[in-house]
């Protein structure tokens, strides 16, 4: 009877590690999709568009060891290229090109966020 005990402790500690995780994950992802969406409905570059890019970048670089773990390295890859060149076409005043990788990214987010509601 302690196995049993034991096992469904241990069944349910794993159960919600699962959903913590991933709600944590989806979070991260809306994260990022807010950003780069404000970057694709904007006007003109601006202070707050670079700094919100900056900031993200910063926080995907900071988790992007842990996001390998759940996502796909090739998405993340894309992902941290994406950003890379957003930030580099902000400083060089591009805006359409900016506005290109921004939709690149919210389209890998929406397949990350796509597959993992298939997996739940």
């Amino acid at each position: 009877m302690k196995n049993f005990y034991f096992s469904v402790i241990l069944f349910l500690s794993i159960l919600s590690g699962t959903f913590i995780t991933n709600h944590y994950i989806q979070n991260n992802l809306n994260y990022y999709k807010d950003v780069f969406v404000s970057v694709v409905n904007t006007e003109k570059i601006s202070e707050t568009v670079i700094m919100s890019v900056s900031r993200a970048k910063e926080t995907f670089f900071k988790q992007k060891n842990m996001l390998q773990l759940f996502v796909s390295k090739e998405h993340i890859k894309d992902i941290e290229t994406d950003i890379l060149l957003i930030e580099n076409y902000l400083s060089e005043d591009q805006l359409m090109d900016c506005k290109e990788k921004s939709i690149e990214i919210i389209s890998v987010i929406n397949q990350i966020k796509e597959y993992m509601s298939k997996i739940d």
